[in-house]
């Protein structure tokens, strides 16, 4: 008789799927927060933008398991990128933290400013992440670069 495979599981998420489940939760919170301060801008509250932060979280707490816990597992190049997203999340915390807290309409642009930056790094990443490549400086910098030139030929 065959038996069925088994698929190997990283506590409860299968190993083929962890970094791109982990990327996902991190660019639905980008986007929230992107949404939050177009909204923002013009004095919206974005319901569910709370639910948007855990599932950052989720995902940064899962990308710090993966570096720390459960190395082993998984490949070096897929550790590169769990390297990079731990960078991205504390990069960002800094940076929204000597912006601070604040009212009016700079502070919006800026924290919009800073969410724009952080959706299109991680997706950045997703992108180098779905070609197989390395999380590395010079290939989010060229993943970036063809961002722009891709928006000044629209």
């Amino acid at each position: 008789m065959n038996e069925p495979v088994q698929e190997e599981k990283i506590i409860g998420i299968p190993k083929a799927k962890y970094l791109k489940i982990t990327y996902i939760l991190l660019l639905i919170s980008a986007v929230f927060g992107v949404l939050t301060g177009l909204f923002g801008l013009i004095g919206v509250a974005v319901p569910l933008s709370t639910l948007a932060s855990f599932l950052g979280l989720g995902g940064v707490v899962l990308a710090l398991l993966g570096l720390f816990v459960f190395n082993d597992q998984f490949q070096p190049q897929e550790a590169t990128h769990f390297k990079y997203m731990g960078f991205l999340f504390l990069g960002f915390l800094v940076l929204g933290m000597i912006v601070g807290s604040g009212s009016g309409a700079l502070f919006a642009l800026v924290s919009l400013a800073l969410s724009l930056a952080a959706l299109a790094s991680m997706y950045a990443g997703y992108r180098i992440y779905e070609r197989g490549e390395e999380a590395t400086k010079d290939n989010v910098i060229k993943e970036i670069e063809g961002f722009k030139s891709g928006l000044g030929k629209s």
